[in-house]
């Protein structure tokens, strides 16, 4: 069944149990009404007539009874008893008709004799008029309840299909957007309805949608550019020694070490790539310690000046510990991988500062260079995978495009960011936001 055909059953069932109630309602107010007005009045005839009896007429209540029986209408009859059952008088109210005391329809009434209390007065009517007029209700109440219910079958059916069909608009337009032809965004409805809601919402989620595609297709492109060389470096020394590495000792020992080189750097690639992948699948640790900051800064200061003895790698000391909400393994991997960046794009005898601080809930590492900076344009980039600024200063350095990357989803995880702030030619500075463990956090508030 389609959705127009349900909303019009659901309004036309609704309608039809609301008519029904009412209905109901209403014929059993009116009947109610109708019944207590037809026993007012014999109530009120029945008090007049007991007004008239009196003890020394009940010997010839049968004569008078006869005399004030005209004033009782065709339908109507009246029967006097003692408590004890004993019949007085009975009238009939037509002929062959029943009695009132053996009737099973109309109303009847009774009261008492203000002389005589151990009589009492009844005064029976079919109340056929009031019958008819029922009867009359009842029918008007279903007929109109049909001819209401269809009608309301036809309008419901007429304003769902109106409902509906910008809806059905909206289907159309996106059974016409595959996965080409990403760049398609729906009509947006004037109204700001639970619609136009609905085609933002959409309209959002193909943007990013083709956001990830288009990184899908520049991922695949980028990492079959860079798997691309080392294989075609590898092959081209694979051939060299199949043709020239059995007669010379130089070109085989020559050929090994560029293979395995370029092996070493496909691993790393491989390496790093599966890390992306899995930091994009998984949620952070729920059970780890916290880090000191500060000390880890100086094991990695202390870890890289043999290496680099080029460059001045200098720290900022901090007075006291401050503990930051991130394993130790992922904040050393952050702190390489930004420090490591700095190193690699600062000139012999320049420098690279460390500073370590804490504003509110939150540490704060600044990693500032003096090298070589970024342009503007590319600042906005350099976090997206296998993007690097300068591509054979890049390569010269064995660098792949994804450290940063990389450096950015592992901040994140854990309630972090990263952000970079460089001018060409004059440095640049690496700004990484961690928050604090939940006890300084508490102490600090």
């Amino acid at each position: 069944m389609s959705l127009k055909w349900k909303v019009s059953a659901l309004i036309t069932v609704t309608t039809a149990a609301i008519l029904l109630v009412i209905n109901m309602f209403v014929y059993y107010q009116v009947t109610k009404v109708t019944e207590d007005r037809v026993m007012d009045y014999l109530l009120e005839k029945g008090k007049r007539l007991a007004e008239r009896i009196q003890p020394n007429t009940l010997p010839h209540l049968d004569k008078q009874i006869a005399s004030w029986i005209q004033e009782f209408e065709i339908t109507q009859g009246i029967q006097v008893v003692r408590k004890d059952g004993t019949i007085l008088f009975e009238s009939q109210t037509t002929p062959d008709s029943v009695l009132i005391g053996e009737a099973n329809a109309g109303v009847c009434a009774e009261t008492g004799v203000p002389l005589l209390d151990d009589v009492m007065i009844r005064i029976y009517d079919r109340a056929e008029k009031e019958e008819i007029f029922l009867s009359n209700l009842r029918m008007f109440l279903i007929i109109g309840s049909l001819i209401g219910i269809g009608l309301c079958t036809i309008v419901s059916y007429v304003i769902a299909g109106v409902a509906i069909s910008p809806l059905r608009r909206i289907i159309q337009q996106i059974q016409g957007i595959g996965i080409d032809e990403l760049d398609q965004r729906l009509a947006e409805p004037k109204s700001k309805d639970e619609l136009h809601q609905l085609t933002q919402s959409f309209n959002r989620l193909i943007h990013r949608l083709q956001g990830g595609v288009e990184q899908l297709k520049q991922f695949i492109s980028d990492a079959s550019h860079e798997l691309r060389t080392p294989i075609a470096t590898i092959e081209g020394h694979a051939n060299l020694i199949k043709r020239w590495g059995k007669d010379s000792k130089e070109v085989l020992d020559e050929s090994i070490d560029y293979i395995t080189s370029e092996a070493r750097r496909m691993k790393h690639l491989t390496n790093q790539l599966l890390q992306l992948a899995y930091l994009e699948q998984n949620q952070p640790l729920h059970s780890f310690e916290p880090t000191d900051v500060t000390s880890m800064v100086s094991d990695i200061k202390n870890q890289l000046i043999p290496l680099h003895p080029r460059i001045e790698l200098a720290i900022r000391p901090t007075a006291h510990p401050i503990l930051a909400q991130i394993p130790a393994d992922t904040l050393q991997q952050v702190l390489l991988n930004v420090v490591n960046n700095a190193i690699k794009y600062t000139l012999n005898g320049d420098w690279v500062h460390i500073e370590v601080n804490r504003v509110n809930q939150n540490v704060f590492i600044h990693v500032r260079d003096n090298g070589i900076g970024i342009p503007a344009e590319d600042l906005p980039y350099i976090f997206e995978r296998f993007y690097r600024v300068d591509k054979s200063r890049s390569r010269e350095y064995g660098g792949s495009g994804l450290g940063l990357a990389i450096t950015k989803k592992l901040t994140e995880l854990y309630g972090g960011e990263i952000s970079v702030q460089s001018i060409p030619d004059e440095g640049s500075t690496f700004s990484i936001r961690l928050p604090l463990e939940a006890q300084q956090r508490l102490i600090s508030a």
